[in-house]
């Protein structure tokens, strides 16, 4: 069964314009472009069997342009351009077989111009363009490892330019444009869980800009434009529940908008030149304070942020007020990891342990930190002293006593750790990983 709705201009679906019933077992649906004309590409995974049919000028679907019978097992069917060239891309993700065909000028298959053998367990791939460049997303579900491909001028797949190892489930990758800049949205249907992300200049996933927690089923999410207002379109394929969301440029995310999301042992990151930051004494880089989240926010009581500063030392404070009275930026990485009660009670009782310690005083300590002895030579000028503690001290040794820093690496005792450290994208943890940041508050 097939509906067609209008769309509304102020984004939401409007009345149906036809219904159609078919025969069962059509897998994918895309639509394609080619000299200004619309069509309609449709793909049984089960059989092969492919239909191709011109859109009419009042959105209906009109006649079928041509139909095939290839082998079954085509999961992936994703058309892009080219230097004003349509191509099709088709994937097994049982195989990892690939083909790519030209389109035709009347809308049909063309010839085919390259196949690829490549590993299986591709279940995404997306097309996407920044800078006039084309570029290919590669994402398996079960292990959360992506490739990014650069895209030739001639339409096959060039040389990989990134490739990372993020967590296994995310299972559907839309990127969008917004303000002339690419983004990527991430979603896994088994929580819920969505994370944004900015994409860099090159084509690399940039940094994380917002996540959100919502409740799992959510499989199918879709951009779309009516004049200049960005949305998107979410659908949960099990109970047929639809939300629409407009989507927003803002430069900095809203504090209220991402509290219920902050949990323990996630890192907060200060810049500037404000009283409560730390280094201002000695050049360490953008971030002049770092602090941990100790315990999240409840009904009647908000963040809590673990912090050593120079006028009370080792404390807690809600995040909120240091954030609405912090003159400077300020940004999160969430701890992206499996969060045991052990490790609750550790953090508690590293607390308990070190509140009202005072603010490390002795200056030589940060000098040798900057220095980065360990690293550089071999060697290290800081002992472990932990009667006092600066801000990433505290937060190095947190993490140390959470295991997800090495307490045994005398190259690296927690007060050779700056906040620069923490804002590290290739900081590497013994467990988990932390998120790219999420810029909460601009000077």
């Amino acid at each position: 069964v097939v509906h067609i709705h209008e769309i509304n201009s102020n984004g939401t679906v409007g009345k149906e314009i036809k219904n159609y019933d078919w025969s069962s077992g059509w897998t994918t649906a895309e639509f394609y472009e080619v000299n200004k004309k619309t069509y309609l590409f449709l793909l049984k995974e089960s059989t092969g069997v492919v239909h191709i049919h011109e859109i009419n000028s009042n959105g209906t679907v009109g006649r079928e342009v041509k139909k095939y019978d290839w082998t079954s097992g085509w999961t992936t069917a994703e058309f892009y351009e080219v230097n004003n060239k349509t191509y099709l891309f088709l994937l097994k993700e049982s195989t990892g077989v690939v083909h790519i065909h030209e389109i035709n000028s009347n809308g049909t298959v063309g010839k085919e111009i390259k196949n690829y053998d490549w590993t299986s367990g591709w279940t995404t791939a997306e097309f996407y363009e920044v800078n006039k460049k084309t570029y290919l997303f590669l994402l398996k579900e079960s292990t959360g490892v992506v490739h990014i491909h650069e895209i030739n001028s001639n339409g096959t797949v060039g040389r990989e330019i990134k490739n990372y190892d993020w967590t296994s489930g995310w299972n559907r990758a839309t990127f969008f444009e917004l303000n002339k800049k690419t983004y990527l949205l991430l979603l896994k249907t088994s929580s819920g869980k969505i994370h944004m992300h900015e994409i860099n200049d090159d084509g690399t996933v940039g940094r994380y800009i917002d996540s959100r927690d919502w409740s799992s089923g959510w499989s199918i999410a879709v951009y779309y434009n009516i004049g200049n207002q960005p949305y998107m379109f979410f659908l949960k394929r099990s109970n047929g529940t639809v939300d629409i969301h407009k989507l927003h440029h803002e430069r900095m995310v809203d504090y209220e908008s991402v509290k219920e999301n902050l949990k323990y042992g996630d890192i907060v990151l200060f810049s500037g030149d404000d009283p409560q930051s730390n280094f201002l004494q000695i050049p360490v880089g953008e971030w002049s304070h770092v602090g941990i989240v100790y315990s999240e926010a409840t009904t009647h009581k908000d963040v809590q942020l673990l912090e050593s500063i120079p006028s009370t030392g080792v404390h807690l404070i809600n995040l909120g007020e240091k954030i609405k009275n912090y003159n400077g930026r300020v940004s999160i990485r969430h701890l992206n990891i499996y969060r045991t009660s052990i490790m609750k009670k550790d953090l508690e009782h590293f607390y308990e342990e070190v509140k009202n310690r005072k603010y490390e005083k002795d200056l030589r300590e940060l000098a040798n930190a900057t220095i980065d002895y360990g690293d550089k030579y071999g060697t290290t000028l800081n002992k472990e002293d932990l009667s006092q503690f600066f801000c990433s001290e505290l937060v190095a040794e947190a993490y140390q006593r959470l295991g997800l820093l090495s307490n045994n690496d005398y190259l690296h005792p927690s007060n050779e750790y700056l906040p620069k450290d923490f804002a590290d994208i290739n900081i590497k943890l013994l467990k988990g990983e932390l998120l790219p940041e999420v810029t909460i508050k601009y000077v």
